[in-house]
């Protein structure tokens, strides 16, 4: 009678295996290290969005279902791939489809670019990433460069900002996303052309404050990990 009924989180077996705590225990150490040094942590991810993406909850009459009708065929994804940092976005881009090894790297090459551009130095930079296929090759790209790349350990979203800021943005777009109203031909184009509008509407909600208490929240799960505790799914 002590046991109710609750939504299943899946767990992946080896998330707080021992091997992985020693890991996320050495990243927070080596983060804390470079900030002790002075240095500018900026944090990367990447995230799809989909036009037709399923709400989990919705409003309906008492006694009838609350249904969202999809298409058979789900859209292209749109891709984002961001840069924050403590103060504030660095940089976030989207583009249609995935991501691969070379594309990655581009883009890194151009955060790099752009760091400078902002009046910031290289060797000051430590860049936080995790450990996707696409940023397999990271290291070809900080080999002749003074900037420091810094790999999350596994299972760690909860040690990464960028994901409150990704919570927030797909929030934001689920709530304004409609069907659009769309005539042939081109429709796939004219529907992803919405969903492009919607995100970039979206990425202009994210201000410094967000990146900074996004930032200041993942320093709640440091100790934990110094410990060696487990850790739960999610953020």
């Amino acid at each position: 009678r002590l046991f109710t009924v609750k939504q299943v989180h899946h767990e992946p077996i080896t998330m707080n295996s021992m091997h992985t705590k020693q890991k996320k225990a050495e990243y927070v150490k080596n983060l804390n290290i470079y900030i002790q040094q002075g240095k500018q942590v900026v944090w990367i991810d990447e995230t799809n969005i989909n036009l037709f993406c399923r709400r989990t909850r919705g409003r309906a009459l008492s006694g009838s279902r609350a249904v969202q009708k999809l298409p058979a065929a789900k859209s292209p994804n749109v891709h984002l791939t961001g840069a924050i940092s403590a103060v504030g976005d660095v940089m976030i881009d989207r583009r249609r489809g995935s991501f691969s090894h070379r594309s990655a790297n581009d883009w890194m090459t151009t955060l790099l670019q752009r760091w400078q551009e902002m009046g910031n130095q290289l060797d000051d930079l430590v860049v936080v990433c995790d450990n996707a296929p696409c940023h397999s090759i990271f290291e070809t790209v900080f080999e002749y460069t003074a900037a420091t790349l810094l790999r999350l350990a596994p299972y760690s979203p909860m040690l990464n900002p960028i994901e409150i800021i990704w919570s927030k943005i797909k929030t934001f777009i689920k709530n304004r996303l409609r069907i659009p109203m769309v005539e042939v031909p081109g429709v796939g184009e004219q529907r992803l052309v919405y969903l492009e509008e919607v995100i970039d509407e979206a990425k202009g909600i994210i201000v410094g404050g967000d990146c900074g208490r996004a930032a200041q929240h993942t320093t709640v799960y440091h100790a934990a990990a110094l410990g060696m505790e487990d850790m739960q799914v999610g953020l």
